[in-house]
């Protein structure tokens, strides 16, 4: 019988569940359940949330440390099969939690399973590939740990149990890419993700071996970033025979200058479809963009950074008279060497309408400022600009009223290839890159 206290939290179940999809809305929906007034009736509420949570993304569906403690030891809590997301040991040490969690028949439904920083090795690796209860992943984490590449070949050879189309994150563990090369191609099942490996490579011989690799034929992330090999590396990069479906490029800080790069960066957008292309603090300076004025491939970027690179206006020319940029979401300047007209030029370049974020911080535009304030096209777009308030307080009002009507930029539109990879084979971060924001 469904009592009137019972009906009561049903309705608010439906609240959330049909509310917007939040970390906040699944703890209330877990807390709801948790306090329901009969053990023998809370099933009623995990039926009714499992039928609509299938709408919602597995991210925000987190177990609780307390829940996946009880998983282990065999006596899951009655909200257990909401959960598809488990990110702890819950206290266990690394490879009795890994042999715990492998050995458990409760796992099945599970879709994420991250377990960063644990200090697990190949032995870890090798109980999760020979595990017959984690079926149901499509991410498995094992970032920051101790796997070498023969605790690799355990995840993804022909004996592992493993989903065969995963996302195994192995960023910052003792990988040698290049020593993977005789692993058939296609590779029998997950495509890696892999960062930071060790040995870290010194030269463009190292990073030339590991694209040649197949595993990175569905690469749709690379991170080249702080490695400082100079224009060479465009040849590398363009020469690369896996790198098709590249999506997201990071050169930051990679000493590229004048040599070759004004017509390598077409040659880049000729040969990728790229999403993304980072740029920031090289030796770019008026005349590197020179020939960007036509070329249509720029409409796939949504994403360009070309801070800390002497551009001047002269170098923003001929990357605002390209009428493809309709595609742009996020356009980082800064520091950029850029004067007061720069904000004429972009206040009058209307292709410009899908702009989320632009950043113009460390220019000095003075009071010029106001045209992007004016703009229509950038009426939706966050603008970081260096005002001085002192100077000029009125504008610096109208730029914060501006962007406090707006949501804050997330590190997603800010710099999309640090983000956690979202599907196979998204990336391979080369060098450490960078974290700033």
């Amino acid at each position: 019988m469904v009592t009137p206290d019972i009906q009561g939290r049903l309705v608010r179940l439906r609240q959330l569940l049909h509310g917007a999809p939040s970390a906040r809305a699944w703890e209330s929906v877990l807390s709801v359940l948790r306090t329901w007034p009969d053990d023998r009736d809370v099933e009623i509420g995990v039926d009714y949330a499992l039928g609509h949570l299938d709408a919602w993304p597995d991210t925000l569906r987190v177990a609780e440390p307390d829940q996946v403690r009880a998983a282990l030891r065999g006596d899951p809590p009655v909200i257990w099969p909401l959960v598809r997301v488990v990110t702890t040991l819950a206290g266990r040490a690394g490879l009795e939690g890994v042999e715990a969690l492998a050995q458990s028949p409760h796992m099945r439904h599970v879709a994420r399973l991250s377990l960063q920083s644990y200090g697990l090795d190949d032995d870890a690796a090798e109980l999760l590939a020979a595990s017959p209860h984690l079926t149901g992943l499509t991410h498995l984490n094992l970032s920051r740990n101790r796997v070498t590449a023969a605790g690799l070949r355990r995840l993804i050879g022909p004996a592992s149990r493993l989903p065969e189309r995963l996302t195994l994150d192995l960023r910052h563990n003792a990988l040698d890419l290049p020593s993977l090369g005789d692993l058939p191609d296609p590779a029998p099942r997950v495509v890696v993700v892999a960062a930071a490996t060790h040995p870290r490579p010194n030269t463009l011989a190292d990073l030339r071996q590991a694209l040649s690799v197949p595993l990175t034929r569905e690469l749709r992330v690379l991170s080249v970033g702080g490695s400082h090999f100079g224009d060479d590396l465009l040849d590398h990069l363009l020469d690369a025979p896996h790198l098709d479906h590249l999506r997201m490029l990071d050169l930051e800080q990679c000493a590229l200058g004048e040599r070759r790069f004004d017509t390598a960066i077409v040659a880049l957008l000729d040969r990728f479809t790229l999403t993304a292309l980072n740029l920031r603090d090289n030796l770019l300076t008026s005349n590197a963009l020179r020939h960007l004025t036509a070329t249509p491939r720029v409409r796939s970027l949504h994403t360009l950074d070309l801070s800390g690179n002497p551009l001047g206006d002269e170098g923003l020319r001929p990357l605002l008279a390209n009428p493809h940029l309709t595609g742009l979401r996020t356009l980082r300047l800064g520091d950029c060497w850029l004067t007061p007209d720069a904000a004429r030029q972009l206040a009058a370049a209307d292709q410009l309408a899908g702009l989320q974020y632009l950043d113009l911080s460390q220019n000095d535009l003075d009071d010029r400022a106001a045209l992007l304030l004016d703009a229509p096209h950038l009426a939706d777009a966050w603008l970081h600009v260096s005002v001085r308030r002192h100077a000029h307080p009125a504008l610096a009002e109208r730029l914060a009223a501006h962007n406090a009507r707006l949501n804050a930029p997330t590190p997603a539109l800010l710099r999309p290839w640090m983000s956690e990879p979202r599907a196979p084979g998204d990336g391979l971060w080369w060098g450490e890159g960078s974290a700033r924001s």
